[in-house]
């Protein structure tokens, strides 16, 4: 609901009059149910980029520095969350060119103030990371090294990502398309907004790299297109239902009630699976019983892991504080519950083996009650 609010406040002055009924297709886009669960995920991500760019569109219109600023912080957050929304560099830059060429209405102040919001946090979390024991050129390292095959073109995966994106959605698709023809001139036609043009560039650079840059494994990227354009296909479904309740001849209502039920069909269908699957699939069975096996162990059990997630989920989950080593066999020789991701391949003396998902227990004998 904040990211719909959010999208409302920047699309409103070019999306007038259906706005507030437009951006609520994005809650029912594709994966936007399943994305918006966590804090960690695309949609919060975008929810900090948006509100970025609200703010970074108001210290252009108003000449306030302090909400450039503020925008960079969102910026800076939005890029914490999902690091992928680096790319949007490439659309502020394109935007800043544009603009440069013809208006000139972002200054060089609103950009200098906007970067700088954007290290405040990215700073940040370096120093924290680096407080905590963590590198942070380790973790920028390991950031480049997941991403740096995404960042070769090639003609070849196209075919491949239309047929997983486009051929298996062709509905909705369709109402994209249609949508980007009808509606982003429109869009376009008005008085030039800097921050929306950053979000519809921001979408379809997003779309060229995912479709040129990547083998398609990994499709929720899609997904900040697919949520930048929904509200234009919002838009057209409220003036095929504004056509609806205008039009006399009969054949200008059929045509426009199948137009609107096209728009709206794939977005229901959708939410419906997306809503049925959050509630269904329970994804964190295996640590949810992995907890409850470590909490059945005597207070006083040492317990070691080589997963450094599940420090944070056994202390939320059981109130129980493992120790963190790289090494299987020297935690098993100081403790009496070793947890690893995945099966240990050297030997553990006198060790009896439970496995809870990807996560395997080793402990001594006997076994706790269960």
């Amino acid at each position: 609901a904040l990211l719909v609010l959010i999208l409302f406040l920047l699309l409103r002055p070019v999306l007038t009059p259906y706005a507030h009924w437009a951006v609520w297709v994005v809650p029912m886009t594709f994966s936007s149910v399943y994305l918006g669960r966590t804090f960690y995920g695309e949609a919060p991500a975008l929810l900090f980029f948006i509100a970025g760019l609200v703010c970074w569109r108001g210290s252009i219109t108003r000449g306030i520095l302090p909400l450039a600023f503020l925008g960079g912080v969102c910026f800076g957050l939005a890029i914490l969350v999902k690091s992928i929304l680096l790319l949007s560099a490439f659309a502020f830059a394109a935007v800043c060119f544009h603009d440069l060429i013809s208006r000139r209405a972002i200054r060089i102040g609103n950009l200098i103030a906007t970067g700088m919001g954007a290290m405040v946090p990215l700073a940040l979390w370096a120093f924290i990371q680096a407080r905590m024991a963590h590198s942070a050129t380790d973790a920028a390292e390991g950031t480049v090294a997941l991403y740096q095959h995404y960042l070769l073109f090639g003609v070849e995966p196209i075919v491949g990502n239309l047929a997983r994106s486009v051929a298996a959605y062709p509905l909705a698709h369709a109402g994209f398309f249609a949508a980007i023809v009808l509606v982003l001139p429109r869009v376009l036609g008005r008085k030039t907004d800097p921050a929306v043009l950053v979000l519809l560039v921001y979408a379809l650079f997003n779309a060229y790299w995912w479709l040129c840059f990547t083998p398609g494994q990994l499709p929720r990227y899609l997904w900040y297109s697919y949520a930048a354009g929904a509200p234009l296909v919002g838009w057209l479904a409220c003036c095929c239902i504004q056509r609806l309740r205008m039009a006399i001849a009969l054949p200008h209502r059929v045509v426009a009630a199948l137009t609107c039920a096209a728009l709206v069909f794939p977005p229901v269908v959708w939410t419906w699976g997306q809503a049925r699957e959050v509630y269904t699939n329970q994804e964190m069975a295996d640590c949810y019983a992995l907890a409850a096996f470590a909490d059945s162990f005597p207070d006083d059990t040492r317990i070691a892991t080589t997963h450094y997630p599940l420090e944070g989920i056994l202390s939320f989950l059981v109130d129980r504080y493992p120790l963190r080593g790289d090494d299987p066999a020297a935690l098993w020789k100081e403790n009496q519950l070793v947890i690893t991701f995945g099966p240990v391949t050297s030997e553990l003396p006198g060790a009896s083996s439970r496995s809870f998902g990807v996560y395997w227990a080793y402990y001594r004998q006997p076994e706790p009650a269960p």
